[in-house]
């Protein structure tokens, strides 16, 4: 796979390697959280520490369920790289060709099928990457219905 179209990892563990306690759990979280909105797997542990403490402090107020919803919240974070290319991918206005069909707009977020005709003929990744986006799109949209 080419280099530009993989995401940065993040790590899940970033301050504890087996967290012992719901602090130590909601400062990994909020460390992942922070590196996959700013796309910098190695941000400075201290104040990112300090700045976990601080959230920390909010957020103990409240119950357990809070507390894990919003763990669960800061690691399902999608980072924006590729957030951006999923954009690209979904937003694409394709050109309607003899090799797909668009389909009917059930959500304004999935709309067209990408037109595998405009790849350039030597680009056999790319192609075989759009088919199977294109595939996998039409059962999504076929079980959404």
């Amino acid at each position: 796979m080419q280099s530009f179209l993989k995401a940065p990892n993040f790590s899940k563990t970033f301050f504890y390697k087996q967290p012992q306690n719901k602090y130590q759990e909601f400062c990994n979280a909020y460390a992942y959280y922070k590196q996959a909105t700013l796309c910098d797997p190695k941000l400075n542990r201290e104040k990112l520490s300090q700045e976990c403490a601080s959230e920390w402090k909010d957020v103990k107020k409240h119950d357990n369920v809070f507390i894990e919803s919003k763990i669960c919240e800061y690691y399902k974070t999608i980072p924006t790289t590729v957030r951006s290319h999923q954009q690209i991918l979904m937003s694409r206005n394709a050109t309607p060709s003899s090799h797909h069909t668009p389909t009917p707009s059930t959500s304004k977020q999935y709309k067209e099928y990408i037109d595998i005709t405009s790849l350039p003929k030597n680009a056999k990744s790319q192609y075989d990457a759009a088919v199977k986006i294109n595939s996998a799109m039409k059962k999504y949209l076929s079980v959404n219905k």
